[in-house]
C-alpha cells in the first residue's frame, strides 16, 4: 500500500511537471510588465524601461491648474509626444526618471468594471491608447491626487505608452 501511495505521488508530480513544460511560451502578465516598468522608473533604470517598451512610444502629460471659477483644480491641456527612435526614447526616459516618482507600485487595472476610468485623461488621444491594457499607479497627494498610467500592448507584451499628471 505504501508503494502505491509513492507511485501515485510520483505520477502526479510527473503530470504537473509535464503540464508546466508544454512547450508553448507563456505571455508575460501585463500587470507585471507595468509594475516592472514603474519599478525601473523609480530606480532610474532607463535600460530596463527601454527593454520593456516598443516603438512608437506615446507619452502624454497634463498639468493641474486652478479652475476658472476658483473652486479647486482641473487638468490642463495635454501635451502629447510620439517617440519613434531608440535615441529619442532614451532621452525621454531619462527625463521621466529624473522628474516622475511613483509611490504606489501596485497596478490598478483601468477601464474594467470597478476600476478607474481614464476617459478624461486620454480624451482626444486617438488610437495610441486604444486596444491596450491600461494600469494606473498613484504618485501621491498634494493639492490633488497625481497619477501615472502605463499602456501595455497585449499582442506584443510591451509597454507602448506612459501618461502622467
Amino acid at each position: 500500500m505504501h508503494g502505491l501511495i509513492r507511485y501515485a505521488y510520483g505520477l502526479l508530480g510527473c503530470i504537473l511537471f509535464l503540464g508546466a513544460c508544454d512547450g508553448s511560451p507563456q505571455a508575460p502578465d501585463s500587470a507585471a510588465l507595468a509594475r516592472d516598468f514603474i519599478e525601473a522608473l523609480n530606480a532610474r533604470n532607463t535600460d530596463t524601461m527601454q527593454e520593456l517598451s516598443s516603438l512608437p512610444f506615446h507619452i502624454r502629460s497634463q498639468e493641474w491648474e486652478s479652475a476658472q471659477d476658483g473652486t479647486g483644480f482641473v487638468l490642463g491641456a495635454p501635451t502629447d509626444t510620439t517617440v519613434n527612435t531608440p535615441m529619442e526614447l532614451a532621452t525621454h526616459f531619462s527625463h521621466l526618471a529624473e522628474s516622475v516618482k511613483v509611490e504606489g507600485t501596485e497596478p490598478i487595472r483601468a477601464g474594467i468594471a470597478g476600476g478607474p476610468s481614464l476617459d478624461a485623461e486620454l480624451q482626444g488621444s486617438g488610437d495610441a491608447w486604444s486596444r491596450r491594457d491600461l494600469y494606473v499607479f498613484l504618485r501621491g497627494m498634494g493639492d490633488v491626487e497625481h497619477i501615472v498610467a502605463v499602456a501595455v500592448d497585449p499582442q506584443t507584451s510591451h509597454i507602448t505608452g506612459f501618461y502622467y499628471n
